[in-house]
């Protein structure tokens, strides 16, 4: 029975785990879904959640446990490293992009895509988004260091969780500075054919995503203020926005989903 992947072109959470599972050439289906309405994310996550797999009747949520499933199941060719420093630093990198570097991400697309904020609120969010980024960026430097990939001489899994968030920065305007080794891992990345076919997949839901934003911004769905994504906009100043989309009801945090 195939795998079948619950997901959204567009989020970073589930390139990564598609660009892992082509990695590793695991044959897979791709299902879209809905969230503003009842489907069966809601049903299997309790956070309410993509990117979603379903391996027979076993679901799994959780983009970072999902990677770990498929390396423990299928753990040939290995994304993670042998040693256990180098496992830990990969999930360390992980847990970077896919906290605090979203978080930037996301917040910059809530003043941009789905318009909370305009004028002098805005340009001042993105100019700390801006700030946020290099700092991300330096930090990527150092743990790349003089390595082809993050993990060594082979893609790995640390790989695999950048990638979609430097691409994301580069589409808010804000790409890694040319002729840093950052720019150069990216050109390599974009060589992968797992990576392109992701990023093909990416650029066909584009149009989705800008329905999905009109969505939002009539009340039909609430986008989610988790953790670093809540921490991020509070301390950029957007408390004014957290509390306008509390209003409306178009906005959620993190925890169980009713």
């Amino acid at each position: 029975m195939a795998l079948v992947l619950i997901d959204v072109a567009l989020s970073p959470f589930a390139q990564k785990v598609k660009i892992a599972l082509r990695e590793k050439n695991i044959p897979f289906e791709m299902r879209g879904t809905d969230l503003t309405v009842a489907d069966p994310v809601r049903a299997a996550s309790p956070r309410g959640e993509i990117p979603l797999l379903l391996d027979g009747d076993a679901a799994i949520w959780d983009s970072s446990i999902i990677l770990d499933y498929i390396e423990d199941k299928w753990p040939e060719p290995a994304l993670m490293p042998k040693d256990p420093l180098g496992r830990a630093r990969a999930r360390q990198i992980e847990e970077l992009c896919d906290g605090p570097f979203e978080a930037v991400i996301f917040c910059t697309s809530e003043v941009t895509v789905f318009r909370r904020a305009s004028g002098e609120l805005q340009a001042s969010i993105l100019a700390e988004a801006k700030s946020s980024l290099q700092q991300l960026f330096a930090y990527l430097e150092q743990q790349l260091g003089e390595q082809p990939y993050f993990g060594g001489a082979a893609w790995g899994r640390a790989d695999c969780a950048v990638f979609p968030h430097v691409m994301n920065a580069r589409g808010q305007r804000t790409p890694p500075a040319d002729g840093s080794r950052l720019a150069a891992w990216l050109a390599r990345a974009l060589e992968r054919p797992s990576v392109q076919q992701t990023m093909a997949e990416a650029k066909a839901g584009i149009a989705e995503f800008k329905a999905m934003a009109e969505a939002y911004a009539g009340s039909q769905a609430k986008r989610q203020y988790r953790d670093y994504r809540l921490d991020w906009m509070l301390k950029a100043g957007g408390a004014s926005i957290v509390q306008e989309g509390l209003a409306k009801g178009n906005i959620r945090f993190g925890g169980l989903v009713g």
